[in-house]
């Protein structure tokens, strides 16, 4: 209660201080056209349960990196093992790091190795436009993986040309440097952005290196032929004190280079819109089990995907139609893995219905059909959503929708002195309902859903006892997951904004695996978050406040693990802006608290990081 007291009492202050200034910190989001579901609709048109995160909103959040912007958005999980964007898994209402789907402008992140590759993306926060977060299974528009939920990051290069240049300093001696690059000519945008990172880390074994280069074009910006060129590339090298398999293996360590390239077109003729893209993705990973001893225990992965796929979107008398068809071939090169190699094709149709002008019903529907090499089997996801506007501020949403996740071929075929895979593994399979009611209006936003994912075979590495050798992998029986998820805006004047979100998860799993779940059964059971964000008057200062409280589902043995079971954290960010000066300051859990997110690596206690940014821009 101490933190929900100290930031009503920032707020008082603020109040006392401060009565009414320019708008300058929010926007209105309600005309953003919406990309995830293939069709471009305006997002108050949509019928999904869909949050978008702004730009504004990214910059005044206290985060350097992806995983710790992503941590403040309620319903998601982020567990991380390690501080900034070391490693980090994406949770969503309870869905494992396997069962989200991250999309970079659309193009797939999934890593046919792991999961825990997922997030392993060559942007810095800096260039992220938004962030659109699908909650429920979308599996009836992108197929297999699509289980819980979507992350969809967007990125854009500036229409002005222009210079920005960051450094930054923390805690650990952490050490980065960033320069960023806009420059329009006529009908062309392009940017790019280099970004390098180190630490020493914040206890043994865990110092880390990050590289970063991003480039992004578009060509006939705005046209029937516009074009857009994404291409990327982030090598990661870090100590890995404990972060697989047990914490007393102390000394693992990891390198992770991945590259993506894709290039898409938008051609339109008469009533429909054609977006032909073909994309490929490229990943290595080495591990050693003793770092300074390679001989001892070493793994060398390299994974490739080859991706082309064209969507269509056609108007026509029932309203719009989207469709498609892709392609997905990856391959594996590993020495404990094994050579693989995996064809996944799909091809989807998604109606979404027009009524009369003034009808207050919203309906779409559709269904993905998807043949995938690994089983030799069609499988289909069919899905429908549906929104009814009770006033142009107020609409109440159901969906139903089944997904399906394949085992990775860490799932099937890992074998280490601590754990071992299972190439017998079924895939796993879910059907997501969920009924909710979204609010927005001009100074309050609300949106609420209860939810229930009813999965078969899901996949989860168990172990009978925390002092049993290895971890064993297998499908469950059964889960039924019933969740609550309620989160809020209000914007109590011009320039401050408060935020709130809750979330309680109840698992009822019929298990056949041991006592210790690793994944699947240790999500959250609450979720408290909270934040606060000022425009201090008089002096140019933005402060922003983030709560949040994690009360977790946690196995008898791993309550041992100080801070994983609950825990609460308060992180603020405070930025001065001056003549394309920016200068923030961000500090992370305030009251020193001991925590652990994941498995058996503790979070470090109190820590900070500035930075520095001069912006040069071309009027």
């Amino acid at each position: 209660m101490r933190f929900i007291a100290l930031l009503f009492f920032v707020f008082n202050i603020y109040n006392i201080l401060y009565c009414q200034v320019a708008d300058s910190l929010f926007e209105n989001i309600d005309e953003i056209v919406i990309s995830q579901n293939r069709i471009h609709l305006a997002l108050k048109d949509n019928t999904r349960q869909i949050q978008v995160i702004s730009k504004k909103q990214i910059m005044g959040m206290p985060a350097t990196s992806l995983p710790e912007l992503l941590q403040h958005i309620s319903g998601i999980d982020i567990r991380r093992r390690g501080i900034n964007s070391t490693q980090a898994d994406i949770n969503i209402q309870g869905g494992s790091f396997e069962q989200v789907l991250i999309l970079l402008n659309g193009v797939r992140m999934t890593d046919a190795q792991t999961g825990h590759h997922n997030m392993y993306l060559p942007i810095n926060i800096q260039n992220i436009e938004r962030i659109e977060i699908v909650k429920g299974s979308a599996a009836r528009i992108y197929g297999q993986n699509a289980y819980a939920g979507i992350i969809n990051i967007i990125t854009n290069p500036g229409e002005n040309a222009s210079i920005i240049g960051t450094v930054e300093y923390g805690s650990f001696n952490t050490i980065g440097a960033r320069i960023h690059v806009d420059l329009p000519t006529g009908k062309m945008f392009q940017s790019l952005d280099l970004g390098h990172e180190t630490s020493d880390g914040y206890r043994y074994n865990t110092d880390y290196k990050i590289q970063n280069i991003y480039y992004q074009g578009i060509i006939n910006k705005g046209t029937k032929g516009e074009t857009k060129i994404l291409a990327g590339f982030t090598g990661r090298k870090f100590g890995a004190n404990g972060f697989y398999a047990s914490p007393l293996y102390a000394d693992q360590y990891e390198e992770v280079q991945t590259s993506i390239v894709s290039v898409a077109t938008k051609l339109l003729h008469k009533n429909m819109v054609i977006t032909p893209r073909v994309s490929w993705r490229r990943n290595q990973d080495t591990y050693l089990f003793i770092r300074d001893n390679p001989s001892y225990y070493r793994n060398l992965h390299i994974g490739n995907t080859l991706q082309a796929d064209i969507q269509l979107s056609i108007n026509n008398k029932y309203g719009i139609l989207g469709m498609g068809a892709e392609l997905n071939k990856q391959f594996l090169v590993s020495n404990n893995l094994g050579n693989r190699e995996r064809t996944i094709s799909s091809i989807f149709l998604d109606q979404h219905l027009h009524f009369a002008e003034d009808s207050k019903w919203k309906v779409s529907f559709g269904i993905n059909t998807q043949y995938i090499s690994d089983i030799n089997k069609v499988k289909l996801y069919p899905g429908v959503d549906m929104s009814y506007l009770w006033t142009p501020q107020i609409k109440t949403f159901f969906a139903a929708n089944i997904g399906n996740r394949i085992p990775s071929y860490t799932d099937l075929y890992y074998k280490s002195p601590a754990e071992q895979g299972n190439p017998n593994l079924l895939p796993e399979s879910t059907f997501d309902l969920r009924l909710g009611t979204q609010i927005n209006a001009q100074q309050l936003s609300i949106d609420a859903s209860i939810f229930r994912r009813m999965s078969n075979n899901t996949i989860d590495w168990s172990k009978d006892s925390i002092n049993q050798s290895k971890w064993l992998i297998s499908n469950i029986l059964e889960t039924n997951l019933y969740g609550l998820d309620v989160n809020g805006s209000w914007k109590m004047s011009s320039n401050a904004r408060f935020s709130a979100g809750y979330m309680y998860l109840h698992n009822d799993a019929k298990s056949n695996i041991g006592n210790i779940s690793r994944y699947a059964l240790d999500n959250l059971k609450h979720q408290i978050k909270m934040g606060l964000s000022i425009q201090l008057p008089i002096i140019p200062i933005n402060v922003a406040i983030q709560y949040r409280y994690n009360a977790r589902n946690t196995p008898e043995s791993f309550k041992t693990y100080e801070g994983f079971q609950q825990h609460h954290l308060l992180d603020t960010k405070w930025t001065y802006a001056f003549k394309g000066v920016n200068i923030s300051a961000n500090m992370y859990n305030i009251t020193n608290t001991a925590y652990t997110e994941t498995g058996f690596v503790p979070m470090p206690g109190r820590w900070y990081q500035v930075s520095v940014q001069y912006a040069w821009v071309k009027k």
